[in-house]
């Protein structure tokens, strides 16, 4: 009798840790914007994901940015991220070689905003206050450049409103971002600080490569359809095109 009671808990506990196994969901941390990813003001992250269709083994979840950042890399439990690059990556100081990566759905420059002035060269920021989002590693931009004060944020809407009402001259932050279209705010095309583009990113196991090749094959339909146009079309007037030919 007690070699069958042991063998039944020892069948309950197996039968345990399959369903278990079985039923785990892969994490996915999606970091918060306004009208880009949001669960109040949707945008096209949002529409992206609601056109993939759904993922039986997945769970998307949207976060302030910098939780979504803090619970991904630091914390790990988010087994995924939703955005940023190999590059962007290695410029935070984190491993690409550890995570697996989609192909890009969206494709991000990054520039100096003014409200004062349109900035063609950073000499001109001598002497001025920056707004940095995210923790920008503007240090490698501005060795040589003299600033006044520099103010790190985590929100872009913060920035935006500091460099309206002259609290800071300028401020760094990735275009096209919706929260910045038809804005009174002056920027140069022509001066750059990085290209990134936004893919899904995620550590490196059997289950996330599956995934990853999963999220790739219905990306590429998107693509091949011309939904994908028509979404970065409605999000992004008049820079879907440039996207588009940064994607490919």
């Amino acid at each position: 009798m007690k070699m069958q009671f042991k063998a039944s808990q020892l069948m309950l506990i197996v039968l345990l840790v399959l369903c278990t196994s079985a039923s785990a969901k892969i994490l996915v941390a999606i970091p918060q914007h306004p009208n880009y990813s949001h669960p109040k003001h949707p945008g096209y992250l949002n529409l992206l994901i609601e056109e993939m269709g759904e993922f039986s083994d997945v769970e998307f979840s949207i976060l302030p940015t910098q939780r979504a950042i803090v619970a991904h890399y630091q914390e790990k439990k988010y087994a995924c991220l939703l955005g940023g690059d190999e590059k962007l990556l290695r410029m935070f100081g984190s491993d690409p070689k550890l995570q697996y990566f989609s192909i890009p759905h969206m494709a991000h420059k990054s520039h100096i905003f003014s409200k004062n002035q349109k900035i063609c060269n950073i000499e001109d920021l001598t002497n001025k206050s920056l707004v940095v989002l995210n923790s920008f590693p503007y240090e490698k931009f501005f060795r040589n450049i003299k600033l006044k004060r520099v103010e790190k944020v985590h929100s872009l809407k913060q920035a935006i409103k500091m460099g309206v009402n002259g609290r800071a001259d300028a401020f760094i932050s990735y275009y096209p971002t919706p929260e910045l279209l038809g804005k009174d705010i002056k920027f140069c095309k022509e001066l750059s600080f990085t290209q990134t583009s936004d893919k899904i990113h995620c550590y490196k196991s059997a289950e996330t490569l599956k995934f990853i090749k999963s999220w790739n094959k219905r990306l590429e339909k998107l693509k091949k359809k011309d939904k994908l146009k028509s979404m970065l079309e409605k999000s992004f007037p008049n820079r879907s095109e440039e996207i588009l030919k940064q994607i490919k």
